[in-house]
């Protein structure tokens, strides 16, 4: 397959089919070009099939070809009937009208895009890789993530990263989603024999939703993934709408199985665990984290379930009877043979093999097979009965030889996008400026799903490891809860992610960022831990100095009480001594003439004067006085 001419030719479709709103026009402009470029005047519908597939790498079933060519080429007069083949009627006809040149020119728009992509790898987080990818690998990796083939997660990263850079930039967005649509047309060709049959959807079908397809019915995995699954929901509804004006009835119908129902029960015990702190969130279990908020006690988880359930009930989402699926062994696909082999398969690969999902994707598969009787080999919308999961290994089981039984057997499981573009296609909705496309078709939006599930990947391994060393006693609790928290802050949904902030994404998923951490805390703690003991080290100091100063000031108060004391009974002694010498002068001087009672009344009076100097309250307010002057004094020294 030459992918780049593919993109183009697919690009050019769509762009064509926007203005003429037919199919069949837009090939038979696509069939006039390849017969004018490669100058094929003779031909039959399978000379023309091989033609396209040259010329534009279009893969288109013959009976789509055959239609065509009669109903439109043949009736516009461009070809005629000749001998069980067909014929240009005129031959005179100019090469500038081919499709060819054009296909080229979108090409070239292509090439621009991964030149883009390595301007990009140059001055981003990618900058450092050694080898640098090269064109080639770029090329071969933006081909296959439009085509929505496997690539690696590396250069997966890189192509998304690069396309939520560029998610402002309208034009370039534009043009790539442009062939997200042309593939959604080539792809809905491709697996329809009879175009006539567009424009209704009239085959019975029962989709089997697994637990995340619930959950983002509820809104549990975030606004993008309920968007899209809103976009599949609101194409079903319209379907049945027509089959219940019609029929009566509805033609699609949602249900899921009894292993699911048991897993959102186990899902919801898990949230009552972890609010009465029995349990540990796991953070990369984005619709745990949705259940859980807001949730205070097992009466509100219990809510949640309830109002969880009722939510599938009012969108006619239900549980499947139970009935036997091993009454007939013949449609039985489990078996430990059969498990050992795709072990083996999944090892060469590279792919995690996990044993218990195996076995009950098996076991989900042989209730499908049972309720088909066996009968795979046909056309979708008459495969009656189909998985609708998002697990990526669900989805490389589905078709590998020893379930899918035959090549052209439809797969048990298949997922959301496939869905939702078969049933876009199938109801002739078309595109254009006036059309809401569904969110799955968002060449950004898929980038975004793409980064984001990666990350929720790396932090359930980085849960898992940080669970492992606390159980085996490499980290203590407290380090646990803390990587615990720090892991919740690297958790993502799609509609998180944008320009701003990609490169912190990025930064997380290549490098071993828990274990960053741990050594920054590490550091920031011995940090800690060294500030502590030096600030205790400096208490101690002023501590000492602050001992120190106060044996200093008691010393110089001792000092200068003392000073104080001696000043005291000094001037204690001499007021005594100026009482007595004037008492004695005082009595000389009344004995002169006075009788013996003058003299007596005198020297009363007198010392009735004198007393309230002696009083031992004033003297004791006097020397507090003088004492709280001085140690203020020296204080302030």
């Amino acid at each position: 397959m030459n992918e780049s001419k593919l993109l183009a030719s697919v690009s050019l479709f769509r762009e064509l089919y926007d203005n003429k709103k037919d199919i069949y026009d837009v090939l038979s402009g696509f069939i006039q070009a390849g017969i004018i470029h490669n100058r094929k005047w003779v031909f039959n519908s399978k000379d023309i099939t091989y033609l396209l597939k040259q010329e534009f790498d279009f893969d288109i079933p013959e009976a789509v070809i055959k239609s065509t060519l009669k109903n439109r080429l043949k009736k516009s007069g461009f070809i005629t009937n000749i001998n069980g083949g067909y014929s240009v009627s005129s031959r005179e006809i100019s090469t500038k009208d081919s499709l060819s040149n054009d296909v080229e020119k979108t090409q070239e728009k292509h090439e621009k895009a991964i030149v883009d992509v390595l301007k990009y790898i140059s001055t981003s987080e990618f900058s450092t890789l050694k080898p640098t990818p090269t064109k080639d690998q770029i090329s071969k990796a933006l081909n296959n993530f439009l085509l929505d083939n496997k690539i690696t997660d590396l250069h997966s990263q890189i192509i998304s990263s690069f396309l939520i850079k560029k998610s402002k930039s309208w034009e370039y967005t534009r043009n790539l989603n442009i062939i997200k649509e042309g593939l959604v047309l080539y792809a809905g060709i491709r697996y329809t024999a009879d175009l006539n049959e567009l424009g209704a959807w009239k085959d019975e079908i029962t989709i089997f939703l697994d637990t995340e397809h619930l959950f983002s019915a509820a809104g549990y995995n975030g606004l993008v993934y309920q968007e899209i699954f809103d976009d599949f929901y609101n194409l079903v509804t319209e379907v049945n709408r027509y089959s219940q004006r019609k029929k009566q009835r509805d033609t699609i119908h949602l249900r899921y199985f009894e292993e699911n129902k048991q897993e959102i029960e186990n899902f919801f015990h898990v949230a009552r665990l972890i609010i009465e702190n029995a349990a540990q969130l796991d953070p990369s279990k984005t619709a745990m984290v949705s259940i859980i908020e807001g949730c205070k006690t097992r009466s509100d988880i219990l809510a949640q379930k309830t109002s969880f359930y009722s939510s599938l009930k009012s969108m006619k989402i239900k549980l499947e009877e139970n009935r036997n699926y091993y009454l007939d062994t013949s449609y039985n696909i489990e078996d430990p043979i059969t498990s050992e082999i795709l072990e083996k398969r999944c090892s060469a690969k590279n792919i995690n093999f996990n044993e218990n999902q195996c076995h009950n994707f098996l076991k989900l598969f042989t209730k499908i097979n049972v309720l088909r009787q066996g009968i795979n080999n046909t056309s979708f919308e008459k495969s009656k009965y189909i998985f609708l999961t998002g697990n990526k290994f669900a989805q490389f089981l589905a078709f590998q030889p020893e379930i899918r039984f035959k090549e052209k057997d439809i797969p048990f499981a298949t997922d959301i996008y496939f869905l939702t573009n078969r049933l876009w296609f199938k109801l002739k909705k078309g595109f254009g400026t006036n059309v809401n496309t569904p969110k799955s078709f968002d060449i950004v939006t898929k980038a975004k799903i793409v980064l984001s599930s990666q990350i929720n990947t790396t932090v359930s391994k980085e849960y898992e490891n940080l669970k492992n060393n606390y159980n085996n006693n490499k980290i203590s609790k407290d380090e646990a809860l803390s990587l615990n928290y720090e892991l919740r802050s690297k958790t993502s949904k799609p509609e998180e992610l944008n320009e701003m902030n990609i490169d912190n994404a990025l930064s997380f998923l290549n490098e071993d960022s828990l274990e960053r951490y741990r050594e920054e805390k590490t550091i920031l703690l011995q940090k800690v831990k060294e500030g502590k003991k030096a600030k205790e080290e400096l208490q101690k100091i002023k501590f000492a100095q602050k001992i120190k100063s106060r044996k200093e000031k008691k010393i110089v108060i001792k000092k200068q009480l003392n000073w104080l004391f001696l000043e005291n009974v000094l001037a204690f002694l001499l007021l005594l001594i100026s009482i007595i010498v004037l008492t004695s002068l005082a009595i000389l001087y009344l004995k002169g003439g006075d009788t013996t009672l003058s003299i007596i009344f005198g020297i009363m009076t007198f010392i009735s004067l004198i007393l309230p100097l002696l009083s031992i309250s004033r003297i004791k307010l006097y020397l507090k006085r003088r004492y709280t002057a001085r140690c203020k004094k020296i204080l302030k020294k």
